[in-house]
């Protein structure tokens, strides 16, 4: 079949309900069982599939045994790196009317570029078990009176791409600024072997002017400048092979000039920011890693360039007038 799956769908609300919800319950405990006799040697999604796969081929209860056409009569195990579910992985999608009732959908465009930009999703309330519809042939269902027709929705891909985008101006930068919000900070080049190019920092709300100069942590700030406050984040560790950075956040909050940032919105982790307050304790800080994707940071270190050679060539320009 000459089908191309759209990537990059969230269907966030009851997504993926089905009978699967309950059968799920007996690969589960035969994890946790093997947890706790020690049987799982290696850690990770393929360690797991392989348990499994050896030690429970099949569901416990046979079809003959009762159950209709909801029970399973084999299973099949899969892993997926959890890197395919990055938030940059996984850009979002703009909803559909209705998504909160759907607990089945299928990309079935073989058109790449359409699959891409709009999405096509064939859906229906409640999955379907006959056979037809298990090869994706929803036309031929032969249960349409107990769980409805298929219909087609589109899901298209919305503007939050997941990797961070450029803004010029720096009314319209410092506007974005708010709580949770992470922004990069270019590195002058005698402080990069630190930390490398790029720095990152964790926004405690939005931005303001200030009224009067002020002197913080040793650094001068000048009134009228737009500053936000917030913590710097600090890397531990790269991941190999991948080459994710790995991050915590310092507790100690610090001023920032919105001037100095690298005029980027949207730098996401692997995973979402967990929400806090400005009453957040210090555990919060210290439980609390981040993973940035390698393709992120690279963004970030070519825009630190680009804006470096903007920059000289400004000045050659200045110097030969």
């Amino acid at each position: 079949m000459n089908i191309h799956r759209r990537m990059g769908i969230k269907l966030i609300t009851m997504h993926g309900k089905s009978i699967c919800d309950g059968v799920s319950n007996g690969p589960k405990r035969a994890l946790e069982n093997a947890g706790k006799e020690g049987q799982l040697i290696d850690s990770g999604e393929r360690a797991a599939a392989l348990y499994l796969a050896l030690t429970m081929p099949r569901p416990s209860r046979s079809k003959e045994h009762g159950g209709g056409y909801w029970q399973a009569d084999r299973i099949l195990y899969g892993y997926y790196d959890t890197s395919l579910f990055a938030v940059s992985a996984v850009p979002d999608a703009l909803p559909f009317a209705g998504s909160s009732k759907v607990h089945m959908s299928a990309g079935m465009c073989d058109d790449v570029d359409v699959a891409q930009r709009d999405g096509p999703l064939k859906v229906r309330d409640v999955f379907c078990p006959c056979e037809p519809c298990l090869c994706l042939d929803f036309r031929k269902c032969k249960m349409t009176a107990t769980f409805g027709a298929v219909k087609t929705v589109y899901v298209k891909r919305s503007d939050d791409t997941g990797l961070p985008s450029e803004t010029a101006n720096l009314e319209e930068f410092a506007a974005l600024l708010g709580m949770d919000k992470v922004v990069a900070l270019r590195v002058e080049p005698d402080e990069a072997d630190i930390e490398g190019g790029v720095w990152l920092a964790l926004m405690n709300g939005k931005s303001f002017t200030l009224t009067q100069a002020e002197l913080h942590a040793g650094q001068q700030f000048e009134a009228g400048w737009k500053v936000v406050r917030g913590h710097w984040f600090s890397l531990k560790s790269t991941e190999a092979p991948s080459g994710a950075r790995i991050y915590t956040v310092l507790a100690e909050e610090t001023l920032f000039n919105v001037q100095s940032m690298m005029r980027l919105t949207d730098v996401k982790f692997m995973h979402a920011v967990p929400r806090r307050t400005r009453t957040s304790t210090s555990d919060w800080f210290k439980n609390n890693t981040f993973k940035l994707p390698d393709d992120v940071y690279q963004k970030l270190l070519l825009n630190r360039a680009n804006m470096m050679m903007s920059c000289m060539t400004t000045q050659d320009a200045s110097e030969l007038s």
